[in-house]
């Protein structure tokens, strides 16, 4: 067994789709000769205990002083947060970054610590995996980008000011210089690297997303028809990624006589605001059919997409969205539901969409092409037809087990290079 040290800020029990990556690789390392030990942060507010379950029992975490700013006590929770998301650098991890350096030494040290793993975001993981390789350079660093970063159409909507973007895009290209090997999350995004830092040809690669199917066990995964014409989107809605097309073009169908509204229920998951989201489908005549559930543990949100008729995918309007795969994309493309996607329809998501034949993509403003979209499935679902064919040929590429092994062969090559 090779140890390997997981620098993952963002793991279990937090909640949320950023933890899926690293908690998935370290659940299955094991199984490919690798034995991890995880460096995170304390978790003073669980969000999904149940997502420790992916954890061995016996793998050694090592959680420091978590220096959440975001995390302080009302009143002084709105100062927190400028501080996190406005004064530090990259991000509000930074404190936690470099308050944790002694303790990620002394893990090191005291593990006989082989390789090194940092995963982000945040940025900040990648600043500690870049001093640990300053201190300890005969062990080699493997970086993993979730995200991008100085490309990140998210963080270049914040407009931080030109000394804060050339601040970061120098720690960018510090470590793409400075790592042994650099991982992407998707193929644009990976390209989008090569093109800014053509060093990394040679040092680099694509692991994708994907799903367990150890999450889909409890659930009847096999072709059904549900009561209601259920339209489910789960997580985050947030920056460009708008839902007033669907429910415009939802109005339209309703208004036409081609969809009846008795038939419809739309449900949404997560960490959103609840209220607003009711507000704006208020405005279309669609609260009544309209549910927020809030957050829910990773199972019963696979639990809710199972009784889906339609899971619906939202990314970004404009400029950028063309290297995005959200983490759930791969679980909907698993999950033997129809997607109704919302994207560049030459981006990432639609390639996906498109090769594992499990869904509708339609441009992200195109009202025209989401109501035919809704329209095929809503006339499918009245025919009690199911006419979805996935290609499991390339699905099964996105098995987590399949991902694992991929990371760790890059370990394992990596250390026979040192």
């Amino acid at each position: 067994m090779h140890k390997v040290l997981v620098i993952a800020n963002i793991f279990p029990p937090m909640g949320g789709s950023g933890v899926q990556r690293s908690a998935k690789f370290v659940k299955y390392f094991r199984d490919h000769g690798i034995e991890p030990v995880v460096f995170t942060r304390e978790c003073e507010y669980p969000k999904d205990m149940s997502l420790l379950e992916d954890i061995p029992t016996d793998i050694q975490v090592v959680r420091t002083k978590s220096y959440d700013f975001t995390e302080w006590k009302k009143p002084f929770h709105l100062c927190g947060k400028v501080i996190a998301r406005k004064l530090l650098i990259p991000d509000g991890d930074y404190v936690w970054y470099r308050r944790s350096i002694g303790a990620a030494i002394k893990c090191i040290e005291e593990n006989g610590i082989e390789c090194i793993y940092t995963t982000s975001y945040p940025y900040s993981d990648h600043l500690l995996g870049r001093a640990l390789k300053r201190r300890f350079p005969n062990i080699p660093w493997i970086v993993d980008f979730r995200d991008e970063w100085s490309m990140n159409p998210y963080i270049v909507d914040k407009g931080y000011s030109r000394f804060r973007q050339q601040r970061e895009k120098k720690m960018e290209e510090s470590i793409a210089r400075e790592c042994d090997y650099f991982v992407a999350n998707t193929r644009i995004m990976h390209e989008n690297f090569l093109k800014m830092y053509p060093f990394l040809k040679d040092k680099s690669s694509v692991i994708t997303n994907g799903f367990d199917p150890d999450d889909f066990a409890h659930v009847q995964r096999d072709a059904h028809r549900e009561e209601k014409f259920r339209i489910v989107h789960p997580g985050v809605i947030y920056g460009n990624r708008k839902i007033d097309k669907v429910l415009k073009s939802l109005q339209q169908l309703i208004a036409e006589g081609t969809v009846a509204l008795e038939d419809v229920e739309l449900q949404f998951i997560g960490d959103i605001n609840g209220g607003k989201i009711l507000e704006e489908t208020k405005s279309y005549g669609l609260q009544s059919v309209t549910t927020c559930l809030g957050y829910l543990s990773h199972g019963e949100t696979i639990q809710s997409m199972n009784r889906a008729e339609v899971l619906l995918l939202l990314l970004r309007e404009g400029a950028g969205g063309q290297n995005i795969a959200p983490g759930k994309i791969y679980e909907y493309i698993y999950s033997n539901r129809p997607i109704l996607a919302l994207a560049p329809k030459d981006g990432v998501a639609a390639d996906i969409v498109y090769k594992t034949k499990t869904g509708i993509v339609c441009d992200t403003t195109n009202i025209r092409e989401i109501k035919a979209g809704i329209q095929q499935l809503y006339t499918d679902w009245k025919k009690k037809e199911f006419n979805l064919l996935p290609n499991y040929d390339i699905i099964n590429n996105y098995d987590r087990r399949v991902l694992t092994q991929q990371l760790s062969e890059i370990i394992r090559k990596t250390l026979e290079s040192f």
